[in-house]
C-alpha cells in the first residue's frame, strides 16, 4: 500500500494548511474501520490510508473519515492482461 502512497494521505485543516495534503513521508498504514470490528477489511485498499506518525490518530479506526475531505483516496493502477 505504501508503495502507491509514499506521501502521507491526510488532508490538513490546521493553521496555514487548509485543505492541503500533508507533505511528510508515509510511515504506516492506518485502518479506517478497525480490524477488531471488521477483520474481513484488513487488506481492502478502500479501508487503508497511509499516514505519517504525526497524522496517525490515537484511535484504532476512523470510520467517520471521508475521502477527499479527511484524506486523499488511494488510486490503484488498473492492470491490463493481454
Amino acid at each position: 500500500m505504501r508503495g502507491h502512497n509514499p506521501v502521507c494521505q491526510k488532508i490538513l485543516n490546521v493553521g496555514m494548511y487548509k485543505n492541503e495534503q500533508c507533505h511528510n513521508a508515509s510511515t504506516l498504514v492506518h485502518h479506517l474501520v478497525s480490524p477488531k470490528e471488521r477483520p474481513d477489511l484488513f487488506l481492502v485498499p478502500s479501508n487503508l490510508v497511509c499516514l505519517c506518525e504525526n497524522c496517525h490518530p490515537p484511535t484504532e479506526g476512523t470510520p467517520d473519515w471521508v475521502a477527499g475531505k479527511d484524506y486523499v483516496a488511494t488510486v490503484l493502477p488498473k492492470w491490463r492482461v493481454s
